[in-house]
């Protein structure tokens, strides 16, 4: 399920213990060079702090994004079967031997984290180099990644720190990006794998487009609960919080439709006809 047990501590900070830490995070984040996030950078920020991104715990790093771009889904190994918890998290170290020969043919290899596994460009394979990689993939078919200037990667590399600051347009910090990892932002590779279309006239290639030469990946640790002061903020749970609205009403079904766009007739006619055929189901 989307984000169960993976909510930042500050989205739920009522008790003494969380607010000292956050305190320090806060205090800790004044320290650390910042990088400023676009509305669109914010709402991606939102979208894994809260869970919605899971397994992702951040940014994507190089591999992940590979993996994304060209397996639309993800390696995991959440219960550390096969000794790769946490993969995801480690940073990514290409070393230039992506081709190999296997049963007789050409088959392309993807370096993956600082452990040097080579996953095989086929979704059913599971050995490595090193022996075996994870077993189970999870759907992942788009980028979540934090493009950035060329001047931003200056700043963060001179500084010498292993994290920086998150902060809006309003100079509002609001979380902190842990062990940063600075790599080519891909943008036409992205395009054409995500969209299968090179068209500058699509609003999200043109914003791709648009973004720094550098992407930016790393794990984040909110500082606080994403507010955009709409007076719609009190309407927008987190994944956990639905979850724990579905159990108090003892719902043993639940119907949904996400749409960016404010709710149209034919979005109203869906979501209550589909409440009526539950209902007649006796579901």
């Amino acid at each position: 399920m989307a984000g169960k047990g993976r909510e930042s501590l500050a989205l739920n900070s009522n008790s003494s213990p969380i607010q000292t830490q956050l305190n320090a995070k806060k205090a800790e984040a004044a320290t650390l060079p910042r990088v400023l996030l676009t509305d669109i950078d914010l709402n991606w920020l939102q979208t894994i702090g809260e869970g919605w991104a899971a397994p992702l715990k951040g940014f994507m790093r190089e591999g992940a994004l590979v993996q994304t771009l060209h397996h639309n889904s993800l390696l995991v190994d959440p219960y550390n079967v096969t000794g790769h918890k946490g993969q995801l998290e480690a940073p990514t170290e290409w070393n230039g031997k992506n081709l190999r020969l296997i049963d007789g043919g050409l088959v392309v290899c993807l370096p993956f984290t600082s452990v040097r596994l080579f996953t095989l460009h086929r979704l059913d394979a599971t050995q490595t180099k090193t022996g075996y990689t994870t077993r189970n993939r999870v759907s992942m078919s788009i980028p979540i990644v934090l493009p950035i200037s060329d001047f931003t990667k200056f700043c963060v590399e001179k500084s010498g720190k292993s994290s920086v600051a998150l902060s809006t347009k309003d100079g509002v910090v609001v979380a902190i990006l842990r062990n940063p990892e600075i790599y080519k932002n891909r943008k036409e590779e992205i395009v054409t794998r995500t969209f299968g279309v090179i068209d500058p006239g699509h609003p999200y290639i043109k914003h791709i487009y648009s973004g720094g030469d550098w992407l930016l990946g790393g794990e984040i640790e909110l500082l606080g609960r994403i507010k955009y002061n709409d007076g719609l903020d009190q309407y927008r749970l987190t994944a956990k919080e639905l979850v724990d609205e579905f159990v108090r009403r003892g719902a043993d079904a639940v119907f949904a439709f996400q749409t960016r766009n404010p709710t149209h007739a034919g979005h109203a006619y869906l979501m209550k006809t589909a409440r009526e055929k539950l209902i007649a189901k006796g579901t």
